[in-house]
């Protein structure tokens, strides 16, 4: 009964359709290929009009049919919205504002489900999350296994090499294997505690070289140094005392008599020697005498 009251109107809405139509085929610069309308597709609340879509559809020749607001928001096998179909038409601004307005990079998802849907939806989440990180440390357990396989393998191979070889070894000296090596150790290691404990001599060091080779003035030629020790007495209120000094003995020549007894004379002034002999003999030669000289060294 209502639909004929707005006859009029809706002749209207046909007519600029029409126009949209034409326009479309005529005059539009995108298309390119020469297509037509196929299909008109109706929204708003005004969609659920009784009558409205047939009556397009008869009068265009073009197929008419109500919009599914929910196309392009979830999967319909997946989920059945609790909103009636007609009801839904009344929301297709309200959904499209909220699609137009949604950018994928800076939002996750539409907030448009029912709670119950969205509880569901973060416990799968959940439950697949869990199950990609169980089988991702399952994976990587097992290639750790194959990879770690052959060095335990390499191992095992080398210990029991080693053991067979020492079994071999043991066989083949039995005298080795008898002997008791912690007794050894015990037995050496006394040995060098013994040879620790013994005091050492004097030895030549270093300095000692070093005031040799310094004091050695320009014309003399050393040949030979010598070390030696020599025991001394010395008589103390009646009383005769022995003691062990170091001597050095260096032999050598001289270019000229004055060059020895300078070389006498800077070994006089050392402070580490203790007393420089110079036997009067080594003066016989004027040119390129001979000479041995005993110097007694200074202990600390």
């Amino acid at each position: 009964n209502i639909f004929p009251a707005i006859l009029n109107g809706i002749s209207v809405l046909r007519d600029e359709l029409n126009k949209q139509c034409l326009y479309w085929e005529t005059h539009n610069v995108n298309n390119t290929k020469g297509e037509k309308i196929n299909r008109i597709i109706l929204c708003g609340g005004d969609a659920n009009l009784a009558g409205l879509s047939e009556y397009l559809e008869l009068s265009m020749k073009i197929k008419v049919e109500n919009a599914n607001v929910w196309t392009n928001v979830f999967n319909k096998e997946d989920l059945i919205p609790k909103m009636p179909f007609d009801q839904s038409l009344s929301y297709a601004t309200v959904v499209g504002l909220s699609l137009g307005g949604y950018l994928y990079d800076s939002q996750p998802i539409i907030n448009i489900l029912p709670s119950e849907e969205k509880s569901y939806l973060k416990k799968e989440f959940r439950r697949r999350s869990f199950t990609i990180l169980l089988n991702f440390v399952t994976l990587t357990a097992v290639l750790a296994s194959i990879l770690l396989f052959p060095s335990y393998f390499l191992s095992q191979l080398k210990e029991r090499f080693v053991e067979n070889s020492l079994e071999t070894f043991n066989k083949e000296n039995p005298d080795i294997v008898n002997n008791n090596i912690e007794s050894i150790t015990n037995n050496v290691n006394s040995k060098l505690g013994i040879l620790d404990k013994e005091k050492v001599p004097y030895q030549i060091n270093d300095k000692v070289l070093n005031n040799i080779l310094t004091s050695q003035i320009e014309g003399i030629t050393y040949s030979q140094i010598l070390f030696n020790k020599k025991t001394t007495e010395t008589e103390i209120e009646d009383k005769k005392t022995t003691k062990d000094v170091s001597v050095l003995e260096v032999h050598g020549t001289a270019t000229t008599r004055d060059v020895l007894r300078n070389f006498k004379t800077v070994l006089d002034n050392n402070k580490d020697f203790l007393e420089v002999n110079l036997p009067v003999s080594n003066y016989i030669e004027k040119l390129n005498p001979t000479f041995t000289i005993t110097i007694t060294i200074k202990e600390d």
